[in-house]
């Protein structure tokens, strides 16, 4: 076959297309012919085209009629379907030209029958709008919200059992699980073994049968789509998309290429047709569409990651074709769900969200700007003050080469003034793209000055005040990851604060904007434990790093596989209590009497991860009906980049008053005999395996953080009791949850590793067994082991 450089100018040519008309077109032109009124003008300008035009009164296409199906044209010179207009009425006016939208307004009343009194019934009760009534309707595509959901952050309330039995607190116990949109799944992007030859055969059939080009690349996605130069008359065509062209078939012929780098300027979007910008002063423009709107949301996503250089184009067998696998059913063995998933594209109708989110690409990278406060002064470290800067300069290199490009980098370079002099302040560097030449200069000029603080918490107020002061000069969005890392790595004598209010203060005014991460160097926090985030806010507040080397190391997957990946950098969830109902705790935190709403923030939701938010709720007069019927307890929204906002959920339960058996702290059970094992402590009853296994995890790990928070306040000789009851009561929360339930869940260890139940457990208890090993050696060393479990789990 023939080719050219490029057969644009071919497919814009002034002469009649070699596109075959499709059947849809040439009825609607027919329709148009018989329809007519004998008045009508004949002359180009007045002659319409109905592939466009809507009917006045259903608003669907006129082209969609059935078969003898004839069109209308009123004396508005509007136009309907003849069987719309018998519906509504025999006065030829549609309700865009008459001034009011009621159909009474039709009529015209002589002015002695027009009564000055009010009506006693509104018109609007006997005669519905036009505007409003909308049963002539035909929902487009994807008018079913719950197939937008996969791009929603996912969140479910959890009780621990369908019917709740009050205990003499009268609480009843909330778990809210909250993970990432399933849009963001990579998991369904990848191939099996089958798949990945399958979409090898297609991709070769395609470039032999039709002769395609050596250097277009990889085939990325193909479709029967509707192609237009003027938007107006269209012509189907088979699109294919590479990685360098985008082609057009009629049939095995080729009609028309561009190329994605030199011919498209821009894109857009209207509806469910795709635009193109041509760089090409013959070709000005190209229409592309196609009936179902997830089809068209496919094509223009992965042109624009085309466009934008993303190296991410891979697609999956769901993704390659949604209009062609009927034809290939005599060459290749198509699994059937690809034919039945065709048939629901062809039919446009609604797709599952298991279906949506394979077939819809995965949405682009947020933005992401990192400001890192580094610390110039070295006291009390291990380091001379040359080994500290060059340890610091390769840990700040390691960030800087770990972004991309167009990644946005500040340094806050805390213990000196603007003039680089040793001072109790700080200077702001940036915020600048990664990709700036000046950088690697400005690091190796990093320079070690004497110190001017008296304390961590001096360091730590001293980096916030100057981000917070500098923040109107970060770049930030509503859709931006927007990170704040303060490295701390001085040791001070003194390791209380001064005034813990103060710091926490600041932290909140922080996180309002930003998320903000301790990062701790050292074998102990030396006061650095006290930064931490609002009881209402949820996010990862303090790292620790034995060295400066182990930070370094861990920098990059810690900024490719968290920071990179994060979808919503701050997700708003507001909890209101139902009537005589009001919070009393959160997680481990008692909240004051009379608390009725609460507004909780998770900072850096990633996908394939989960938080959970234990919430108890006191029911201040319990109903002696709840028992029977559902009763409302809570109600919840949630809103994210500031205009997304989930819709309000409200929570039912069943409950009914008792007695109710709750699982001791570990205080209470403590055992007489110190030489007993914790395995041989059965302080809990079998649970049943319905439990909600999200509910049954945060238990557990709240009773953990709780014993911890007692061994940080214990002597040393306490702590190996304190553990030893832990783990008896976290062994009997886990007894009868299917060891495959938290298959899919995260690990505290990293968030992108999947643990089920008893891999969980024993880890948790591996690592306690760890801190009892610890107070062997000194208290110091065990209490920093605390700290660092805990960090983990809130």
């Amino acid at each position: 076959m023939t080719k050219h450089s490029s057969l644009i100018s071919k497919l814009y040519s002034p002469t009649p297309s070699i596109f075959r008309r499709s059947i849809a077109e040439e009825y609607s032109n027919n329709v148009i012919e018989q329809s007519a009124p004998p008045f009508s003008s004949s002359s180009p300008v007045e002659t319409k085209n109905l592939s466009d035009e809507k009917c006045v009164f259903c608003h669907d296409l006129l082209s969609w009629i059935l078969p003898g199906e004839e069109i209308a044209q009123l004396d508005c010179n509007h136009r309907c379907h003849k069987n719309c207009l018998s519906l509504v009425g025999s006065a030829p006016i549609c309700r865009e030209c008459a001034p009011s939208p009621d159909i009474c307004s039709f009529v015209e009343s002589p002015v002695e029958d027009i009564s000055l009194e009010p009506p006693y019934t509104p018109v609007e009760q006997v005669c519905p709008s036009f505007v409003v009534n909308s049963q002539l309707e035909t929902p487009s595509a994807l008018t079913n919200q719950p197939q937008y959901d996969i791009y929603k952050p996912r969140i479910t309330c959890l009780n621990e059992t369908t019917e709740i039995t009050l205990g003499a607190d009268n609480e009843v116990a909330y778990v809210f699980n909250v993970k990432a949109p399933q849009a963001y799944n990579k998991s369904d992007n990848n191939l099996t073994l089958a798949e990945f030859e399958l979409k090898q055969q297609v991709q070769r059939f395609l470039v032999d049968y039709l002769d395609i080009m050596s250097d277009a690349g990889e085939l990325i996605v193909f479709d029967m789509l509707e192609i237009s130069v003027d938007g107006s008359s269209w012509d189907q065509t088979m699109a294919c998309l590479f990685e360098e062209y985008l082609f057009f078939y009629d049939h095995e012929s080729l009609v028309g290429m561009v190329a994605i780098k030199q011919d498209i300027s821009s894109l857009s979007r209207s509806d469910n047709v795709i635009v193109f910008d041509l760089a090409k002063e013959a070709l000005p423009e190209l229409h592309m569409r196609h009936s179902h709107e997830v089809v068209v949301t496919k094509w223009e996503r992965l042109l624009n990651k085309l466009i934008d250089g993303d190296e991410d184009t891979t697609t999956n067998l769901h993704q390659l074709t949604n209009t062609c696998w009927t034809t290939m059913e005599e060459y290749f063995d198509i699994p059937p769900h690809l034919i039945k998933l065709e048939h629901t594209v062809k039919a446009n109708a609604d797709i599952p969200n298991s279906f949506m989110s394979k077939i819809l690409p995965h949405p682009k990278n947020l933005p992401f700007n990192l400001v890192v406060a580094v610390p110039l002064v070295n006291h009390q470290s291990s380091l001379t003050d040359e080994e500290y800067k060059h340890e610091l300069q390769s840990a700040i290199m390691a960030i800087w080469q770990s972004l991309r490009p167009k990644d946005k980098l500040a340094l806050i370079f805390v213990g000196v003034d603007s003039f680089r002099r040793p001072n109790a302040s700080a200077t702001f560097v940036g915020c600048v793209d990664a990709d700036w030449s000046g950088w690697e200069s400005l690091i190796s000029e990093i320079e070690i000055v004497p110190n001017s603080f008296n304390s961590n918490q001096h360091e730590i107020n001293t980096a916030i005040a100057k981000c917070v002061e500098m923040y109107p000069f970060i770049p930030v969005s509503d859709m931006s990851v927007n990170k704040f890392l303060i490295l701390n790595t001085s040791c001070y004598d003194d390791d209380k604060p001064s005034d813990a209010e103060v710091l926490s203060s600041k932290i909140e005014q922080l996180n309002q904007t930003l998320s903000c991460t301790l990062v701790r160097i050292g074998e102990t926090y030396n006061g650095s434990q006290f930064f931490t985030s609002p009881s209402t806010t949820f996010d990862t507040s303090v790292l620790r790093y034995n060295t400066m080397s182990d930070f370094t190391r861990s920098v990059t997957p810690l900024i490719k596989e968290c920071f990179h990946v994060i979808c919503i950098p701050d997700l708003e969830i507001e909890l209101r209590t139902n009537k005589d109902m009001q919070f009393s705790k959160l997680d481990i935190t008692d909240i004051d009497n009379d608390t009725t709403r609460l507004v909780l923030h998770i900072k850096d939701i990633a996908p394939n991860t989960e938080t959970n938010i234990f919430v108890a709720i006191k029911c201040c007069q319990p109903n002696e009906f709840s028992r029977f019927i559902p009763t409302p307890v809570l109600e919840y929204n949630a809103t994210w980049f500031d205009e997304q906002e989930l819709g309000r959920k409200v929570v039912k339960t069943k409950i009914k008053s008792g007695i109710v058996h709750r699982p001791s702290s570990p205080v209470e059970s403590k055992s007489t005999n110190d030489t007993t094992s914790y395995i041989d402590i059965p302080l809990l009853p079998p649970l049943s395996p319905t439990r909600e296994a999200p509910f049954v995890k945060r238990q557990i790990e709240l009773a953990v953080v709780t014993s911890l928070q007692q061994a940080l306040m214990a002597n040393i000789n306490e702590i190996p009791e304190i553990m030893n009851n832990c783990m008896s009561i976290v062994h009997g929360l886990a007894r009868g949850i299917s060891s495959q339930t938290l298959a899919n869940d995260m690990a505290i260890t990293s968030k992108t590793h999947h643990y089920n139940i008893d891999e969980y457990v024993s880890y948790l208890v591996n690592q306690m067994m760890l801190i009892i090993k610890s107070c062997s050696v000194t208290g110091t060393q065990a209490k920093t082991k605390c700290l660092d479990m805990m960090y983990r789990l809130v």
